[in-house]
Protein backbone atom coordinates (compact mmCIF):
# COMPACT_ATOMS: atom_id res chain seq x y z
CA UNK A 1 0.00 0.00 0.00
CA UNK A 2 1.51 3.29 -1.03
CA UNK A 3 0.88 6.90 0.18
CA UNK A 4 0.80 8.68 3.57
CA UNK A 5 -1.52 7.22 6.08
CA UNK A 6 -2.79 8.71 9.35
CA UNK A 7 -4.98 7.54 12.12
CA UNK A 8 -7.17 9.86 14.32
CA UNK A 9 -6.30 9.51 17.97
CA UNK A 10 -8.92 10.30 20.53
CA UNK A 11 -7.94 10.59 24.18
CA UNK A 12 -10.49 9.52 26.65
CA UNK A 13 -12.66 12.41 27.92
CA UNK A 14 -11.11 12.79 31.41
CA UNK A 15 -7.57 12.82 30.06
CA UNK A 16 -8.46 15.50 27.51
CA UNK A 17 -10.17 17.64 30.19
CA UNK A 18 -7.10 17.39 32.41
CA UNK A 19 -4.78 18.47 29.58
CA UNK A 20 -7.01 21.43 28.72
CA UNK A 21 -7.12 22.50 32.36
CA UNK A 22 -3.33 22.24 32.70
CA UNK A 23 -2.87 24.30 29.54
CA UNK A 24 -5.24 26.97 30.86
CA UNK A 25 -3.45 27.07 34.21
CA UNK A 26 -0.07 27.55 32.57
CA UNK A 27 -1.43 30.32 30.40
CA UNK A 28 -3.03 32.07 33.36
CA UNK A 29 0.17 31.82 35.39
CA UNK A 30 2.11 33.46 32.56
CA UNK A 31 -0.44 36.27 32.52
CA UNK A 32 -0.22 36.57 36.31
CA UNK A 33 3.58 36.84 36.23
CA UNK A 34 3.55 39.38 33.42
CA UNK A 35 0.94 41.54 35.18
CA UNK A 36 2.84 41.24 38.45
CA UNK A 37 6.03 42.53 36.84
CA UNK A 38 4.15 45.50 35.35
CA UNK A 39 2.62 46.28 38.75
CA UNK A 40 6.07 46.24 40.38
CA UNK A 41 7.57 48.57 37.77
CA UNK A 42 4.63 50.95 37.84
CA UNK A 43 4.46 50.94 41.61
CA UNK A 44 8.15 51.81 41.81
CA UNK A 45 7.53 54.86 39.63
CA UNK A 46 4.83 56.29 41.93
CA UNK A 47 5.95 57.88 45.24
CA UNK A 48 4.41 56.45 48.39
CA UNK A 49 3.14 59.95 49.21
CA UNK A 50 0.99 59.79 46.09
CA UNK A 51 -0.27 56.27 46.71
CA UNK A 52 -1.20 57.07 50.30
CA UNK A 53 -3.48 59.79 48.97
CA UNK A 54 -5.57 57.01 47.43
CA UNK A 55 -6.16 54.58 50.33
CA UNK A 56 -8.16 52.13 48.22
CA UNK A 57 -5.23 51.61 45.84
CA UNK A 58 -2.59 51.80 48.56
CA UNK A 59 -4.25 48.98 50.51
CA UNK A 60 -4.22 46.75 47.42
CA UNK A 61 -0.57 47.56 46.75
CA UNK A 62 0.32 46.64 50.32
CA UNK A 63 -1.50 43.34 49.91
CA UNK A 64 0.28 42.70 46.60
CA UNK A 65 3.67 43.47 48.14
CA UNK A 66 3.10 41.03 50.98
CA UNK A 67 1.61 38.41 48.61
CA UNK A 68 -1.32 38.09 50.99
CA UNK A 69 -4.79 37.45 49.70
CA UNK A 70 -3.67 36.30 46.26
CA UNK A 71 -4.89 32.72 46.87
CA UNK A 72 -2.79 31.12 44.14
CA UNK A 73 -3.52 27.41 44.56
CA UNK A 74 -1.03 24.62 44.21
CA UNK A 75 -1.70 22.00 41.54
CA UNK A 76 -0.14 18.93 39.92
CA UNK A 77 -0.61 16.97 36.70
CA UNK A 78 -1.90 14.05 38.73
CA UNK A 79 -5.00 15.94 39.87
CA UNK A 80 -8.33 15.14 38.27
CA UNK A 81 -9.90 17.56 35.80
CA UNK A 82 -12.42 18.91 38.29
CA UNK A 83 -9.70 19.91 40.77
CA UNK A 84 -7.57 21.40 38.01
CA UNK A 85 -10.49 23.45 36.68
CA UNK A 86 -11.15 24.74 40.20
CA UNK A 87 -7.49 25.72 40.47
CA UNK A 88 -7.75 27.49 37.11
CA UNK A 89 -10.78 29.50 38.32
CA UNK A 90 -8.89 30.66 41.42
CA UNK A 91 -5.85 31.65 39.39
CA UNK A 92 -8.09 33.48 36.94
CA UNK A 93 -9.58 35.43 39.88
CA UNK A 94 -6.05 36.41 40.91
CA UNK A 95 -5.38 37.56 37.36
CA UNK A 96 -8.49 39.74 37.35
CA UNK A 97 -7.52 41.21 40.72
CA UNK A 98 -3.99 42.05 39.56
CA UNK A 99 -5.25 43.45 36.26
CA UNK A 100 -7.64 45.72 38.16
CA UNK A 101 -4.80 46.86 40.40
CA UNK A 102 -2.66 47.54 37.35
CA UNK A 103 -5.49 49.56 35.80
CA UNK A 104 -5.88 51.61 38.99
CA UNK A 105 -2.14 52.25 39.23
CA UNK A 106 -2.10 53.48 35.63
CA UNK A 107 -5.04 55.74 36.45
CA UNK A 108 -3.28 57.07 39.55
CA UNK A 109 -0.13 57.83 37.59
CA UNK A 110 -1.72 59.20 34.44
CA UNK A 111 -4.91 60.84 35.71
CA UNK A 112 -5.58 60.84 39.44
CA UNK A 113 -2.12 62.08 40.39
CA UNK A 114 -2.52 65.19 38.27
CA UNK A 115 -6.04 65.72 39.56
CA UNK A 116 -4.86 65.39 43.17
CA UNK A 117 -1.96 67.74 42.52
CA UNK A 118 -4.35 70.32 41.06
CA UNK A 119 -6.64 69.88 44.04
CA UNK A 120 -3.80 70.50 46.49
CA UNK A 121 -2.45 73.47 44.52
CA UNK A 122 -5.95 74.95 44.58
CA UNK A 123 -6.16 74.37 48.31
CA UNK A 124 -2.82 76.12 48.87
CA UNK A 125 -4.01 79.07 46.77
CA UNK A 126 -7.19 79.36 48.84
CA UNK A 127 -5.14 79.35 52.04
CA UNK A 128 -2.83 81.97 50.57
CA UNK A 129 -5.82 84.18 49.74
CA UNK A 130 -7.14 83.77 53.28
CA UNK A 131 -3.73 84.72 54.64
CA UNK A 132 -3.47 87.78 52.37
CA UNK A 133 -6.95 88.80 53.51
CA UNK A 134 -5.42 89.56 56.90
CA UNK A 135 -2.27 91.20 55.49
CA UNK A 136 -3.05 94.70 56.81
CA UNK A 137 -3.88 93.49 60.31
CA UNK A 138 -0.95 91.06 60.43
CA UNK A 139 1.49 93.76 59.33
CA UNK A 140 0.07 96.04 62.01
CA UNK A 141 -0.21 93.66 64.96
CA UNK A 142 2.17 90.80 64.21
CA UNK A 143 4.98 92.13 61.99
CA UNK A 144 6.86 89.42 60.14
CA UNK A 145 4.17 86.78 60.69
CA UNK A 146 2.82 87.10 57.14
CA UNK A 147 6.27 86.44 55.67
CA UNK A 148 6.78 83.41 57.93
CA UNK A 149 3.48 81.87 56.90
CA UNK A 150 4.10 82.69 53.23
CA UNK A 151 7.30 80.66 53.39
CA UNK A 152 5.35 77.69 54.75
CA UNK A 153 2.88 77.86 51.85
CA UNK A 154 5.54 78.42 49.21
CA UNK A 155 7.35 75.32 50.42
CA UNK A 156 4.31 73.20 49.59
CA UNK A 157 4.61 73.62 45.81
CA UNK A 158 7.81 71.57 45.42
CA UNK A 159 6.33 69.03 47.83
CA UNK A 160 3.34 68.66 45.52
CA UNK A 161 5.68 68.35 42.54
CA UNK A 162 7.51 65.52 44.30
CA UNK A 163 4.25 63.78 45.04
CA UNK A 164 4.30 64.19 48.84
CA UNK A 165 0.53 64.57 48.83
CA UNK A 166 -0.16 63.20 52.30
CA UNK A 167 2.38 65.52 53.92
CA UNK A 168 1.00 68.51 51.99
CA UNK A 169 -2.57 67.69 52.99
CA UNK A 170 -1.56 67.43 56.66
CA UNK A 171 0.24 70.78 56.46
CA UNK A 172 -2.82 72.36 54.86
CA UNK A 173 -5.00 71.03 57.68
CA UNK A 174 -2.71 72.56 60.29
CA UNK A 175 -2.42 75.80 58.32
CA UNK A 176 -6.19 76.24 58.24
CA UNK A 177 -6.14 76.24 62.03
CA UNK A 178 -3.21 78.67 62.05
CA UNK A 179 -4.96 81.16 59.74
CA UNK A 180 -8.13 80.97 61.83
CA UNK A 181 -6.15 81.59 65.02
CA UNK A 182 -4.17 84.49 63.53
CA UNK A 183 -7.33 86.11 62.17
CA UNK A 184 -9.00 85.82 65.57
CA UNK A 185 -5.99 87.29 67.37
CA UNK A 186 -5.46 90.30 65.11
CA UNK A 187 -9.21 90.96 64.79
CA UNK A 188 -9.49 91.08 68.59
CA UNK A 189 -6.54 93.47 68.79
CA UNK A 190 -7.98 95.67 66.05
CA UNK A 191 -11.36 95.77 67.80
CA UNK A 192 -9.69 96.70 71.08
CA UNK A 193 -7.75 99.44 69.30
CA UNK A 194 -10.89 100.88 67.71
CA UNK A 195 -12.61 100.95 71.09
CA UNK A 196 -9.52 102.52 72.63
CA UNK A 197 -9.59 105.32 70.04
CA UNK A 198 -13.27 105.88 70.78
CA UNK A 199 -12.51 106.13 74.50
CA UNK A 200 -9.61 108.45 73.73
CA UNK A 201 -11.92 110.85 71.89
CA UNK A 202 -14.38 110.64 74.79
CA UNK A 203 -11.61 111.45 77.27
CA UNK A 204 -10.58 114.50 75.26
CA UNK A 205 -14.14 115.72 75.12
CA UNK A 206 -14.71 115.30 78.85
CA UNK A 207 -11.41 116.97 79.69
CA UNK A 208 -12.46 119.98 77.66
CA UNK A 209 -15.87 120.01 79.39
CA UNK A 210 -14.11 120.13 82.74
CA UNK A 211 -11.98 123.03 81.61
CA UNK A 212 -8.77 121.08 81.24
CA UNK A 213 -6.50 121.77 78.31
CA UNK A 214 -5.22 118.99 76.10
CA UNK A 215 -1.58 119.94 75.63
CA UNK A 216 -1.03 118.07 72.37
CA UNK A 217 -2.57 115.38 70.23
CA UNK A 218 -2.43 111.95 71.90
CA UNK A 219 0.27 109.66 70.54
CA UNK A 220 1.51 106.13 71.03
CA UNK A 221 4.16 105.72 73.68
CA UNK A 222 6.15 103.75 71.08
CA UNK A 223 5.27 105.01 67.56
CA UNK A 224 6.48 101.72 66.03
CA UNK A 225 4.39 99.52 68.31
CA UNK A 226 0.58 99.81 68.07
CA UNK A 227 0.30 97.64 71.19
CA UNK A 228 1.91 100.36 73.29
CA UNK A 229 -0.27 102.79 75.24
CA UNK A 230 -1.68 106.05 73.94
CA UNK A 231 -0.62 109.00 76.08
CA UNK A 232 -3.03 111.87 76.66
CA UNK A 233 -1.54 114.75 78.62
CA UNK A 234 -3.81 117.51 79.98
CA UNK A 235 -3.30 120.60 82.07
CA UNK A 236 -5.83 120.80 84.91
CA UNK A 237 -4.60 124.32 85.79
CA UNK A 238 -5.67 124.07 89.43
CA UNK A 239 -3.82 120.83 90.14
CA UNK A 240 -1.21 120.75 87.41
CA UNK A 241 -0.42 118.18 84.74
CA UNK A 242 -2.28 114.86 84.42
CA UNK A 243 -1.45 112.01 82.02
CA UNK A 244 -3.81 109.28 80.83
CA UNK A 245 -2.27 106.05 79.58
CA UNK A 246 -4.67 104.04 77.40
CA UNK A 247 -3.57 100.44 76.88
CA UNK A 248 -5.57 98.00 74.79
CA UNK A 249 -7.48 96.82 77.84
CA UNK A 250 -7.53 99.66 80.34
CA UNK A 251 -6.84 103.22 81.45
CA UNK A 252 -4.28 104.38 83.97
CA UNK A 253 -3.96 107.96 85.13
CA UNK A 254 -1.19 109.81 86.90
CA UNK A 255 -3.47 112.15 88.85
CA UNK A 256 -2.11 115.21 90.67
CA UNK A 257 -5.14 115.69 92.92
CA UNK A 258 -4.70 115.63 96.65
CA UNK A 259 -6.70 113.38 98.93
CA UNK A 260 -7.97 116.10 101.26
CA UNK A 261 -11.77 116.16 101.59
CA UNK A 262 -11.86 113.34 99.04
CA UNK A 263 -11.43 115.94 96.28
CA UNK A 264 -9.62 113.43 94.10
CA UNK A 265 -12.46 110.91 94.29
CA UNK A 266 -15.14 113.51 93.68
CA UNK A 267 -13.27 114.77 90.63
CA UNK A 268 -13.06 111.32 89.14
CA UNK A 269 -16.63 110.44 90.05
CA UNK A 270 -17.66 113.53 88.07
CA UNK A 271 -15.27 112.48 85.29
CA UNK A 272 -16.82 109.00 85.15
CA UNK A 273 -20.37 110.40 85.01
CA UNK A 274 -19.45 112.56 82.04
CA UNK A 275 -17.84 109.58 80.27
CA UNK A 276 -20.93 107.50 80.94
CA UNK A 277 -23.02 109.93 78.87
CA UNK A 278 -20.72 109.15 75.93
CA UNK A 279 -21.20 105.40 76.32
CA UNK A 280 -18.03 104.68 78.30
CA UNK A 281 -18.49 103.28 81.77
CA UNK A 282 -15.50 103.52 84.08
CA UNK A 283 -14.83 103.20 87.76
CA UNK A 284 -11.58 104.86 88.69
CA UNK A 285 -9.89 103.56 91.76
CA UNK A 286 -6.66 104.11 93.57
CA UNK A 287 -3.80 101.79 92.66
CA UNK A 288 -1.35 101.00 95.46
CA UNK A 289 2.01 99.31 95.30
CA UNK A 290 2.21 96.11 97.42
CA UNK A 291 4.61 97.66 99.93
CA UNK A 292 2.77 100.92 100.38
CA UNK A 293 0.33 101.99 103.06
CA UNK A 294 -2.67 103.63 101.35
CA UNK A 295 -3.08 106.03 104.28
CA UNK A 296 0.41 107.43 103.74
CA UNK A 297 0.13 107.88 99.98
CA UNK A 298 1.05 111.36 98.78
CA UNK A 299 -0.81 113.27 96.11
CA UNK A 300 1.84 112.76 93.42
CA UNK A 301 1.69 108.97 93.90
CA UNK A 302 -1.95 108.55 93.06
CA UNK A 303 -3.02 106.48 90.09
CA UNK A 304 -6.35 105.29 88.79
CA UNK A 305 -7.69 102.43 86.70
CA UNK A 306 -11.15 101.55 85.39
CA UNK A 307 -13.57 98.64 85.34
CA UNK A 308 -15.66 97.48 82.38
CA UNK A 309 -19.43 97.16 82.18
CA UNK A 310 -21.38 94.73 79.98
CA UNK A 311 -23.95 97.34 78.91
CA UNK A 312 -21.46 100.06 78.01
CA UNK A 313 -18.57 100.46 75.60
CA UNK A 314 -15.88 97.87 76.29
CA UNK A 315 -12.41 99.37 76.17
Amino acid sequence: MSGVKYSQVELEREQRARQEALSEIENLLRQLRATGEKIKRLNASIPDGVLKSFPDVFTQVQSFRSQQGRNIPSYSADMDSTSLKEAARKIEACCRKDQELLRQLVEVKEVRRDAKARELVSRVEVLKNRLYGTRHLLDKWQPGELERQERVLSGLYPEIEQGNFVSVAETCNRFEGTVTRLFSEVSTLESQDRQRLYVLDALKEVCQEMGWKVDEEPALEDPDNPRSAYLLSVNTYSAGQMTFRLSLDGIHVDAPFGTQDRLCYRQFDDFSERLKKLGVKTKFKRVNAPDEDPKLKTSDELGFGYEESEDMMEV
